[in-house]
Parts: C-alpha cells; structure tokens; sequence
C-alpha cells in the first residue's frame, strides 16, 4: 500500500507531508462448535467452543521530505512489526423450567476464556538525513522513540465469568408481570511482560541499508583491550561497538474479581403503563502488583438503583423514560504504576494508581414509532 501523508497543526499550517509505504502480511484461522440438546421436557442444556488466531506481519517507510519545523531536512521512519493473538473461549449455558414452582425459570451461563498476545521484535528505526546525506540519530525533535529501538510485548489473560437469573411471573391487576432476581461474577487475571530497548548512536550506521542496523549481530559485540604496559595490566575493558542507551522493563501482574446481586421487577401497573424497576449490588475488589514500581488496588462496593416507564400512547406509538446508576472501573494498564511503551501510538504512557472509579447517572427519553 503506498499513500501520501501529511500532518497538519492547530493553525492549519502543513507540519510535514511525504510518501508512506506498507506492506501487511495477515494470517487468520479458527473454529467454532456450538451444540444444543434438550434433556428433559423443561430443560435445556448448550455447549459453545471458540478457538481463534491470528498473526499479522507488517513493515511500514515512511519519508517526509517537507518538515515545517526542519527545512531541507528528510525524516526518514522504518518500522517492523510482528503480531500474534490467539483467544480460546468456552461457555456452557442452560435453561430450566419449573412450572410446579409458580412457573418460574432458572436460566445460567459460566463462560471461561484465555487470551494472548505476542510481539517478539517490533523495532524502530528514526532519523533525520539534510541535503548532504548526512544523518542524525536520537534529536530530541525526532519522533517517540529517537534512538533506534526495538520492543518485545507480552499479555496473557484469562477470565472465568459465571451468571445466574431467576424470573417468576405473576399477574398485577389482571395484567402479566413478572419479578427476576440473579447472581452475577467475573474474575480476571493479566500476566504483562515487556522490554524496551534502545541503542546508542555509532558510526556503523549506513542510509544505503539502515536495516542492518538492528539486524546484524556483529554490531552487538565488543572488543577487549588491555590498558597499560605489559606486565603490569591489572584490569580489562570492554569496547562495545554499540552501547544500549536505554532498556525499560515494567512487568505487572493484576486480579479482578466482580461479584453482584439484583432485583428487578416488570410490572403492568396501567393499561397504558408499564414500570420496570430494581437495584444492583456490586462489589469490586482490583489487585495490580508492579514489582519495583509499586502496588495498586480498589476496593468498593455500589448499591445501583434504576427506573424506566414505558407509556402507549397509541397502539403503534410509546414513549419510554429511564434513570439508572451504574459505574466505570479504570483497566489494569490505566491503573498499574508503570511508565510503559505503547507502540500503536509511539509514546510513552503513564497509569495513576490513584484512579478511581467513576460514577454515572443516565437519564433517557425515547419515543419508539412502529409502522
């Protein structure tokens, strides 16, 4: 794929503009089983593998000959980028129908799923080249990362999530309803590995072929040298041909586990009207261990009421109005005290341990038409 790019700033002014070429390489296979049987006359049992996988291969130039801020100066960026996820999921679900026990019904699901992903070698090559053939490596104006880098990234997940619901309908006023209660967790578990490394300028950089500059293996050795006169060196010294400028490793492991209660009832309270309201218990308990940068953890527990009315203004026409509490919690990576390498947007990034939960209020007002 071969494109032209440009970036513009604030004031509309070109910041640079160039040629990019991509080159993708996507490899995708997996399978899915899904079976279904009723055991009984009142119950129903399923069944549902996922298997999944895919690796992406990507080499990505791109040279910008107009920078605004750098005038005759080409920025030239190469990057090398190998990808692999895989998902392994299982879920069994069933129904049982109890028409002795005022024809409620227990509906479940228990879901188990892992994740992984993998990036062994994803590497970085910015420079400057001006109008002689000249280069420069690690400018503070280059972009994240400056010095010729390479990223090693690995995730693994797994989650085990179980729900139970409970619903008995009765009638209210000649009118169907019902009541449904359930019980509800989630628990997950993240094992993050990364390696940055970044490697010093030298002389052994070639613009003809700057690929050789993270590939040949010979640049990484050394020289041993002797100092002083024979016969009385008390030492050795290492000349390395390129020295690392920079190696970051920021590992974490994180829990979570999600447990909850409810109520809900839906109730024909009018002819015209329909309410449906209940509570939600929900309790949080969050652990992240950073090793050497520390540790994190949230604990709460949220008492979460919600309303909503449905009102049939005609036989095709309703209006519906809501209100509901509910909550967002931060990810482990917002979350976990590291400074970590995010390579799909090429900058460095902080998480807050201090993060908190946030609180959410949703008001919602509709006005539903069936023609």
């Amino acid at each position: 794929q071969d494109s032209e790019v440009s970036r513009a700033n604030l004031y509309r002014e070109v910041e640079k503009s160039g040629r990019e070429d991509k080159s993708n390489i996507s490899t995708d296979y997996g399978a899915n089983l899904n079976l279904g049987y009723r055991l009984f006359d009142h119950l129903e049992l399923g069944f549902n593998i996922l298997l999944a996988h895919t690796t992406d291969e990507e080499a990505i130039h791109t040279t910008s000959d107009f920078l605004l801020n750098e005038p005759g100066t080409t920025l030239e960026q190469w990057q090398l980028h190998f990808t692999e996820r895989a998902i392994n999921n299982f879920q069994f679900r069933g129904k049982l129908e109890l028409p002795g026990l005022a024809d409620s019904q227990l509906d479940w699901v228990v879901n188990l799923a892992d994740t992984f992903q993998n990036e062994p070698d994803h590497r970085f090559l910015n420079y400057f080249v001006d109008e002689t053939g000249n280069y420069t490596l690690g400018a503070a104006s280059l972009p994240v990362p400056s010095y010729p880098s390479r990223y090693f990234r690995e995730i693994t997940d797994d989650a085990l999530n179980a729900k139970l619901d409970w619903k008995i309908p009765f009638w209210f006023a000649g009118r169907e309803s019902s009541f449904k209660t359930g019980l509800f967790d989630s628990q997950a578990n993240r094992d993050f590995r990364e390696q940055y490394f970044s490697y010093a300028e030298s002389t052994l950089f070639d613009v003809a072929n700057p690929n050789a500059y993270l590939n040949n293996p010979a640049y990484l050795s050394y020289t041993p040298v002797w100092p002083g006169p024979v016969g009385t060196r008390i030492g050795t010294n290492y000349n390395f041909i390129r020295t690392i400028n920079l190696a970051a490793s920021r590992p974490y492991t994180a829990s979570s586990d999600v447990s909850a209660t409810y109520w809900m009832a839906d109730v024909g309270a009018l002819p015209w009207l329909r309410l449906i309201g209940g509570a939600r218990l929900e309790r949080t308990d969050m652990q992240i261990d950073a090793f050497a940068s520390g540790n994190s953890q949230l604990q709460q527990t949220d008492l979460l009421p919600s309303l909503s009315g449905v009102v049939s203004l005609a036989t095709n026409l309703s209006l519906r109005l809501g209100y509901a509490e509910s909550v967002a919690r931060p990810s482990f990576r917002e979350k976990s005290p590291i400074l970590n390498y995010l390579p799909d947007r090429k900058l460095f990034a902080s998480g807050n341990a201090h993060l908190a939960m946030a609180a959410i209020t949703s008001y919602d007002a509709r006005l539903e038409w069936f023609p």
